[in-house]
């Protein structure tokens, strides 16, 4: 129990610091999407830096935004998982439920941020980006799509123990 209150700790320190991220960053692209044309200092979207601000810049900030949203609210159903998990809530529904959506959330966040920023480096002129296929960490989009997938997955597999649990409690 020590590890699960150490761990509810930590994921409330993250979404805490995420809500302020998310506030910061919100207003942040509301200037960017009403500005036009070149930047006085240069602006990096998840690795790509940008200069001028223009419609397909301020559609990838746009889609940006909510992929970062996606995530922030990945987190706070994590957050509400662990809160039931302390309750000694373990196979019900809403955990099952939420694992499922934790994993379409950071599915979401992968590709809302991923996409619109690959093709922002297709479609740029100076085209100085490069597409770089790392083994490891969190900004892998491979890593990140297994993480979601695997939330999905446990949503699944919870939802096979709750379905024996249940069937086990009628046989007695």
């Amino acid at each position: 129990m020590k590890k699960l209150n150490m761990l509810k700790g930590f994921v409330s320190l993250f979404f805490f610091l995420q809500i302020i991220g998310i506030i910061g960053s919100l207003v942040l692209a509301t200037i960017f999407l009403f500005q036009e044309g070149d930047l006085d200092m240069p602006l990096k979207l998840n690795g790509t830096t940008i200069e001028v601000i223009d419609f397909p810049t301020k559609i990838a900030i746009f889609f940006v935004c909510f992929g970062y949203a996606a995530f922030v609210y990945g987190i706070y159903l994590f957050k509400q998982i662990l809160e039931l998990f302390s309750q000694r809530i373990i196979f019900d529904d809403r955990i099952i439920l939420n694992f499922n959506k934790i994993g379409k959330c950071f599915l979401a966040t992968t590709l809302l941020t991923a996409i619109p920023v690959f093709i922002l480096e297709i479609i740029s002129e100076n085209r100085t980006s490069n597409i770089n296929f790392t083994s490891g960490g969190f900004d892998s989009i491979l890593f990140t799509v297994g993480l979601s997938l695997f939330f999905m997955v446990l949503s699944e597999v919870f939802k096979i123990a709750k379905t024996i649990k249940e069937e086990n409690e009628l046989t007695v």
